[in-house]
């Protein structure tokens, strides 16, 4: 399937879609994950049937540390218009913060890291 041949030849997985397709979408992604995968959830919010984060619900699915969760102020009209932008990447896995930041990161944004109360406060995640 494409959904197979994409998840092959990625070496980073972001989750940007509504938090109502969010687990459909990582079970059927669990079909093909490798744990030399990093996710990236963009994703904001928590499901409405259980009080379950995004992080904690991809976590337990796909059973790897290799996830990370971003959050900050970026919006379309930033982009369009070349203003500067920011980020924060939380993760347990400092090589996973460290490949979702580094893949980015440009002169227009920056991406903070964080691995500790950071990412419960900051990204909707806890531990």
């Amino acid at each position: 399937t494409d959904l197979e041949e994409s998840i092959k030849e990625a070496n980073i997985i972001v989750l940007a879609i509504p938090i109502k397709y969010l687990k459909d979408t990582v079970i059927e992604i669990s079909k093909y994950y490798t744990k030399d995968k990093h996710i990236c959830i963009a994703t904001k919010g928590i499901f409405n049937d259980k009080p379950i984060y995004p992080y904690d619900m991809a976590k337990k699915i796909l059973k790897t540390n290799n996830i990370s969760t971003i959050s900050g102020g970026t919006f379309a009209s930033d982009m369009v218009n070349n203003n500067p932008m920011g980020l924060i990447v939380a993760s347990k896995n400092i090589n996973t913060a460290k490949i979702i930041k580094h893949s980015l990161e440009n002169e227009l944004l920056k991406v903070d890291k964080f691995f500790n109360i950071f990412h419960k406060l900051l990204c909707n995640s806890p531990f």
